[in-house]
Parts: C-alpha cells; sequence; structure tokens
C-alpha cells in the first residue's frame, strides 16, 4: 500500500480556510479581555480575507455615534488604501454594538459574496463573545459590590452605636465649656471629625442596603438646600462662591436619595478646591428628565482616575478626607432611579458631574 510522505501531504486551500476559521472562533470563546478578543480576531480576519487594511467601530448607545476602537494597518495619509471595501455589524438581538470594515484586498480583486458571507459569520462570532466579557465583567462587578455591601454593612452597624454614644457626650462637654474657649475650639474640631465619622458610617450603610426605603415625592430645590444646609460651613472655610440656577416648576420626584446625590457631589467639589474657587448647581427639566449639574473650579481629575471614581473605597483624597464610597453610593442611587450620571474634567480647570433622574417612578 503507498503511503505518502509527509512532503507529498499539503493542505487544501478549503481545510486550511476551515482551520482559520477555528482558530478565531477558539480565539473568541477563550478571550476574557474585549479589547484583545476585537483586536486579535481584526488581525485574523485579515489573514483569512488577505487584506491589508481593517477597523473596528463600536457604537455608544447614549451619544448614537460610532467611535474607532481598533485598526489594523490604517493609515489616512496612505494613498494606496483604495479598492473594495466589505462591512459587517455587530449585532446583538437586533441591536447594534458596533461595525467591522475590512479593505485593501491583496490580490486587488473585488470581494467575493462567499468573503462577506464569511465575514458576517465571524463578526457574529465576535458580537456574541463581546457580549459574554461584557456580561461576565457585569455580573463579577455585582458580585463583588455585593460582598462589599456586607462587609460594609457589618461594619457601619458596629460603629454606629458608640459613635452616637460618643457624639452625645461631645455635645454634653460643649454646653458645660461655655466660659472656656480654648476647650470649646478643641471640642468643636473633635465634634467635625465625628460628623466626617458619622458621614462614612451613612455612606457604609447606603452601600450595604439593596433599595432606597423611602416612596414619597419631593421638591428637588428643597432637597438640594436641605443637603447644603451642614456644608455652608465648609464653603465659608475656603471661601467658595456658591452658584445656583435652578429652573421654575420643575415636577416633584420620588425620593429615593437625592439628598445624599447631591450631599456627595458638593462635598467631592469642596474637596477639589483649596480656596476661593466656585461651585456651580444647575437643575432644569429635560425631555420627562430632571437633569441636575455639580460643577467646581477645582483640580480636576486625571484620565486614568476617571475610570475608576465610582469602584468602592477608590479615592485620591487624604484618608481625613473620606474613604473612596461617596461617589460609589452616588452612582449606585442613580441606577436605581434607572438614571443617567456623566462626568467632564480637566486637570487644573474642574470637573463637571451631570445627573439625569427619570420624573415617571
Amino acid at each position: 500500500m503507498f503511503m505518502p510522505s509527509k512532503q507529498q501531504i499539503k493542505k487544501s486551500p478549503l481545510s486550511d480556510l476551515l482551520e482559520k476559521i477555528n482558530i478565531i472562533c477558539v480565539l473568541c470563546s477563550e478571550s476574557l479581555d474585549s479589547q484583545s478578543l476585537l483586536k486579535n480576531s481584526l488581525q485574523k480576519i485579515l489573514d483569512i480575507l488577505r487584506s491589508r487594511h481593517g477597523s473596528i467601530f463600536l457604537f455608544d448607545q447614549e451619544t448614537k455615534e460610532l467611535t474607532l476602537n481598533t485598526s489594523v494597518g490604517m493609515n489616512i495619509d496612505d494613498k494606496k488604501n483604495t479598492g473594495s471595501l466589505i462591512s459587517s455589524p455587530l449585532m446583538i438581538k437586533n441591536q447594534l454594538i458596533g461595525v467591522i470594515h475590512v479593505s485593501g484586498k491583496i490580490s486587488q480583486k473585488p470581494y467575493t459574496q462567499r468573503e462577506i458571507q464569511l465575514l458576517d459569520f465571524l463578526a457574529n462570532q465576535i458580537a456574541l463573545n463581546y457580549q459574554r466579557i461584557s456580561l461576565t465583567h457585569q455580573l463579577e462587578s455585582q458580585e463583588r459590590l455585593v460582598s462589599l455591601g456586607k462587609l460594609a454593612g457589618g461594619i457601619a452597624h458596629e460603629f454606629n452605636n458608640p459613635l452616637d454614644g460618643v457624639m452625645r457626650y461631645n455635645n454634653l462637654c460643649l454646653s458645660h465649656a461655655q466660659n472656656d474657649e480654648v476647650l470649646r475650639e478643641y471640642l468643636t474640631e473633635v465634634q467635625m471629625g465625628l460628623k466626617r465619622m458619622a458621614n462614612i458610617v451613612k455612606n457604609l450603610l447606603a452601600c450595604a442596603r439593596q433599595s432606597p426605603g423611602s416612596i414619597h415625592k419631593v421638591d428637588i430645590h428643597k432637597t438640594i438646600e436641605q443637603a447644603l444646609k451642614e456644608l455652608y460651613p465648609y464653603l465659608a472655610s475656603k471661601n467658595i462662591s456658591l452658584v445656583k440656577n435652578f429652573a421654575a416648576n420643575l415636577p416633584e420626584i420620588t425620593d429615593w436619595g437625592i439628598e445624599r446625590v447631591i450631599s456627595n457631589l458638593v462635598k467631592n467639589a469642596i474637596d477639589a478646591i483649596d480656596k476661593n474657587g466656585t461651585i456651580e448647581i444647575t437643575s432644569k427639566s429635560d425631555d420627562g428628565f430632571i437633569k441636575l449639574q455639580v460643577s467646581d473650579t477645582g483640580r480636576g481629575i486625571s484620565e486614568a482616575d476617571l475610570q475608576k471614581i465610582f469602584e468602592p473605597f477608590f479615592t485620591t483624597k487624604d484618608i481625613d478626607q473620606g474613604c473612596g464610597l461617596g461617589l460609589t453610593v452616588v452612582n449606585e442611587i442613580v441606577k436605581y432611579y434607572n438614571g443617567q450620571i456623566k462626568v467632564k474634567s480637566r486637570v487644573a480647570e474642574g470637573t463637571t458631574f451631570t445627573v439625569k433622574l427619570p420624573v415617571d417612578q
């Protein structure tokens, strides 16, 4: 029986193509990072389709715009980037998540119908696994928040009773130190420190709580004023100007933690200003939403830190200024409303937080 040598065995074009397709499918299913999935898959697709140029754009559901995520061989100054181009949407259950483009075929021939169908198939694999990675990260984040919430709740309850007792005795000492200015000054400093500790405990309890308990409607501006009451001394101590631009006749909204949202955002703004700055609070109605903005002229937030500011216990502040839970609480409350929160910031120029809360709940 004749047995061909290894040199005589050659892969058929079809078997070679199937092997490359299988590599992409395995790559998609094993990828744990969305960026690596897109970049590596795009390179493999260019190899299969024997093309020089490719790009993947992701669709932003909020801005309704496509944004370039990754590209291979793209150069806007390269005049050789001509010839036929094929594109395929990245779709999940009729929802667009992105688009993949391939061009610059090495043979300079038009793409065949089979190659277009192949790109559609591979784009579908990429989309499915992109969603898998996103859901996995969301699940991991939720599990981490649940664990942190349980820990935070336990710590807060342990601290709450003794802290309340210390605050009561400190207030009694203040009432008996009417004629001793030095002692009163010391006790007032202790009182301010205890209030900061009490606020940390409140934030810990807010993180641990599964959902806000209130169901009554409130006037948004009265709620903002209530949140600002305890903050006026801090504004005065730093000579910070507070500007309020409130729209008239805003509808009432269910109170699921608005006061805490405003309080934490304004506290962050105060901490971001060393001295002589401005904080502006704006409210207006926006197509079924109440839109709130808190802007400051503080030190701003770096690009790297912007990606982490809503993570529990992440903070760039000194240890005596907070434990990194304020924005986590704000984010969780906004999520409970099915609202939106965005932040824009430039280092040394200031920061603006924009919160949109639906009126109908």
